[in-house]
């Protein structure tokens, strides 16, 4: 699951406390401590080794060696993904690019490429805001419904009241949702 952008990677220093991929690439060297997002944010390596000691002490192995394992675990764990997509659509994976995007991507493509057997990758410039840049175009749709179960004759005033509650309900919790985004 992902610790999303705040409280974020322990390595952050937003108060995250529990070890991240982003965590473990900080500790292997991935990640610059100094230039992170070009600079405009700090990393914090002693937040991020804190975050996976007790990992690494669970496992009887030092943080250095838990934050690869973190790494590999993850580089599998797509791997096993894509093998699964290539041979539901009879894909060779060694005739095949992958393409990478996303803001970890170019630290694990070349690690999951070489499991693939795939000898092609092709890195976008801008990989870092694929997925900020999707969820930032894609239209919202909020889906409100709920089954009502009554005698449905025309004229029930019982019926008609309880569905007009219900679409008032509705109507409240969309305008609701409509202020918070």
């Amino acid at each position: 699951r992902s610790a999303g952008a705040v409280p974020g990677p322990a390595a952050y220093g937003l108060g995250g406390v529990e070890a991240t991929v982003t965590d473990a690439n900080l500790v292997l060297g991935y990640l610059s401590a100094d230039n992170f997002l070009g600079g405009r944010r700090s990393l914090y390596p002693q937040l991020a080794e804190d975050a996976l000691a007790p990992l690494a002490k669970s496992c009887g192995i030092d943080v250095p060696s838990v934050a690869w394992q973190v790494k590999r675990a993850v580089e599998l764990n797509i791997t096993n993904a894509v093998v699964d997509q290539l041979r539901g659509q009879q894909i060779d994976a060694a005739k095949a690019i992958i393409y990478s995007y996303g803001g970890a991507a170019g630290i694990h493509v070349a690690a999951i490429a070489k499991e693939l057997g795939c000898k092609q990758i092709y890195l976008f410039p801008f990989s870092s805001v694929f997925c900020a840049a999707g969820a930032s175009t894609l239209d919202v749709i909020h889906f409100y419904e709920k089954a009502l179960f009554g005698a449905g004759r025309e004229g029930d005033t019982d019926d008609a009241a309880q569905a007009s509650a219900l679409a008032s309900r509705h109507w409240q919790a969309a305008l609701r949702d409509m202020r918070g985004e």
